[in-house]
């Protein structure tokens, strides 16, 4: 049986020194349900990723978990409304690397100061991949390129986003010039991608594995540390001089001002649904298991911090 939180006594602990503690705790203290804001559209990565956790989470929390949809300025509605909630333990926030790349481009309207991240749940890998028929190699196309005289072409998911923050970052000390190319979907990019219209797109493998199943396109370099199993004979970008960005990932925050106790019991019924079979087999089924990006609150603080200021110094040089 699915271990539980008593969620009413938690509540009224934190706030004990403004309700005061009797046999039930002041109406308003109490949530009746918790809802998970998500700044991107219904069906979406990050909205799949938050309705698939939120199942969990009912179990231990033992009371409603919903998802609602606060879509615009890539994260920043949900943001804005979060700060707009009591600090109560009522709402969390699903949060993504984009929210780093914002806060680096718009500190005051993005502060991550005002976050307690509650968990990472996993990572997803990128990569810079070719047309089938342009490149053998990343080594090839970039003598190529050079020799032209040309800069690297590079395509990319927004302008201001996690996708250009991470070309600057894995480019950032090479000679290679370049010039990244912003699109608005996925889709139009590979399309592009395959008409020759740019060199290599930035993407994650799970986006770009039927184009590789295809034979339509070949990753060049693997943004990770390693090589991943589904690709042995891509190389990792530190094998190519390159730098390895932190990877795209997934997570829950919510209010820093939200009490500590009621902080700690969100981020045990997190990290608890995160093991449940279907949350398993979800991660499984997107391949978001290539590499382990799980991590607890505390953990998770300390790599955003650090991805903050790679992504200031990388996008500062670029």
């Amino acid at each position: 049986m699915a271990a539980s939180f008593n969620w009413k006594l938690l509540v009224c602990l934190s706030f004990a020194a403004v309700t005061g503690c009797g046999a039930e705790p002041r109406a308003e203290s109490e949530c009746a349900s918790i809802e998970i804001l998500v700044g991107f559209g219904a069906g979406g990565g990050t909205d799949i990723f938050a309705r698939t956790l939120a199942t969990g989470m009912r179990e231990h929390l033992e009371k409603p978990v919903r998802v609602v949809n606060y879509v615009g300025g890539a994260g920043r509605v949900s943001f804005r409304e979060l700060m707009k909630r009591p600090a109560n333990g009522c709402a969390a926030l699903a949060v993504t690397s984009d929210y780093v790349v914002l806060s680096a481009f718009q500190p005051q309207e993005i502060d991550l100061s005002k976050l307690r991240f509650i968990v990472r749940a996993h990572y997803e890998v990128g990569l810079l991949s070719a047309r089938k028929s342009d490149a053998q190699d990343w080594a090839s196309l970039t003598a190529e390129i050079k020799k032209a005289g040309k800069p690297l072409l590079v395509g990319g998911i927004g302008a201001r986003s996690f996708d250009r923050a991470v070309v600057a970052t894995a480019l950032e000390k090479t000679d290679l010039r370049y010039r990244y190319i912003p699109y608005s979907s996925a889709k139009e990019m590979q399309a592009d991608l395959l008409g020759g219209r740019f060199h290599v797109v930035y993407d994650e493998y799970g986006v770009m594995q039927p184009l590789y199943r295809a034979g339509q396109a070949q990753a060049l370099v693997v943004l990770n540390e390693t090589r991943i199993a589904p690709l042995p004979d891509a190389p990792a970008a530190p094998e190519l001089g390159l730098a390895a960005p932190a990877p795209i990932w997934r997570g829950l925050a919510v209010s820093a001002q939200t009490p500590h106790p009621i902080a700690d019991a969100m981020e045990k019924a997190a990290m608890a649904a995160m093991t449940a079979p279907s949350y398993r087999q979800y991660e499984t089924d997107r391949r978001l298991n290539l590499i382990d990006g799980s991590a607890d609150g505390a953990t998770f603080a300390v790599d955003v911090a650090k991805e903050r200021a790679d992504v200031v110094q990388a996008l500062r040089v670029r």
